[in-house]
């Protein structure tokens, strides 16, 4: 089967990191499996396998008026398009609201399935007004919209009543084989979080409750992983809070089942999700994890708290007396060590792409006879 796998970029992200864990198992199945996006490959942060073919459109320059938006986009969807002319794909799958719009509108006329992915809640993350009107004309297009959760799935069925056919198909982990950073005896003790560094992952609420409930009563550090827009508005935040010395920005790292692997707890602060991938890998590397019970996911993962502990979103005080907690208690903190790793049995790669594959499969059988 010819497939192409779109995306905005292969930048850091979490739908950045499944489309390309995704495209490198189905080319490995012996698909033909092609990678688009719109930004350079340059940029990449994730990889794929060598049989996958990596096409950029390089479509990705914004505008700040309306109407030099609007031509922008046109010109995304007329290079898509050629993109897709030239690689006569049997099925496109496009990640990402906006890209997904896009995507569907290249498609038009062209005898190919589609299948569309929203990967974040859509309750919380807000569009404008103008893609959601795309959205709503364009998302009827798709033979299948691929949802993570069953949550996300009644909202989209509330907003489209039986138009659209859904599918619920849950992010998949790698199974890593985790080993702490070398030296790790002799580093402090560390808690981990991890994510982009922007409002949604509500780091902020995690420097308050660390602040207030961990700092004045343990000598454990807080490591956060990656990179975003609000990296120096959380550094004067840690000066204003005095935490200074108790707090590490490391950036963006490909060390980070390592340092998982090394955590005292790994934390998932976020306001909203699609479907935290980040916290998947936590518990596969046996990270005791403390996780909002945010939309969506988190909850379904750790299946109502038996595989960590859930605490309501924008409460500092709960998520730093919930990291306390596994700090002070070291023999439930062990036992939900011991027992991540089977909370990710039902996520593996392989189950997971069988799920699309079957879909995958679905779709470009069906549109043979459209």
């Amino acid at each position: 089967m010819r497939l192409v796998m779109s995306i905005g970029s292969l930048r850091a992200g979490g739908a950045e990191h499944i489309i390309s864990m995704l495209a490198s198992e189905f080319a490995n199945r012996g698909h033909d499996v092609s990678v688009l996006t719109l930004s350079p490959r340059s940029e990449d942060f994730y990889k794929v396998s060598a049989p996958v073919r990596r096409v950029s459109v390089r479509r990705e320059s914004e505008s700040s008026t309306f109407v030099g938006g609007a031509f922008a986009n046109i010109g995304r969807v007329v290079a898509i398009r050629r993109a897709l002319n030239q690689l006569r794909p049997h099925v496109v799958v496009s990640f990402i609201t906006e890209m997904n719009v896009l995507v569907a509108a290249a498609c038009i006329g062209r005898k190919n399935g589609l299948i569309l992915s929203e990967r974040i809640s859509p309750t919380h993350h807000r569009i404008g007004y103008l893609w959601r009107l795309l959205r709503s004309i364009f998302y009827r297009r798709a033979g299948v919209v691929v949802l993570q959760t069953k949550e996300t799935a009644h909202w989209f069925r509330s907003l489209f009543s039986e138009v659209i056919n859904i599918a619920v198909i849950p992010n998949p982990v790698e199974r890593y084989a985790c080993r702490p950073l070398p030296g790790r005896s002799h580093a402090p003790k560390y808690i981990l979080s991890a994510g982009r560094l922007d409002h949604q992952k509500g780091f902020d609420v995690l420097l308050k409750g660390f602040a207030s409930e961990v700092a004045p009563y343990s000598s454990i550090e807080l490591w956060i992983a990656g990179d975003g827009l609000l990296r120096e508005s959380l550094r004067l935040q840690t000066e204003s809070l005095g935490l200074v010395n108790r707090v590490r920005f490391l950036g963006q790292t490909e060390c980070l089942p390592a340092l998982m692997a090394g955590a005292t707890a790994f934390v998932l602060a976020s306001r909203y999700e699609g479907f935290p991938n980040v916290l998947l890998e936590a518990l596969s590397c046996g990270a005791p994890v403390v996780a909002t019970d945010c939309a969506s996911g988190p909850r379904e993962i750790l299946v109502d708290g038996e595989f960590g502990l859930l605490v309501p979103p924008e409460d500092p005080v709960a998520l730093g007396a919930a990291i306390q907690r596994l700090i002070s208690d070291t023999s439930l903190a062990e036992k939900f060590a011991c027992k991540a790793p089977q909370a990710t049995i039902r996520y593996a790669l392989p189950a997971i792409a069988d799920s699309w594959e079957v879909l995958l499969s679905q779709e470009a059988r069906t549109c043979k006879h459209r």
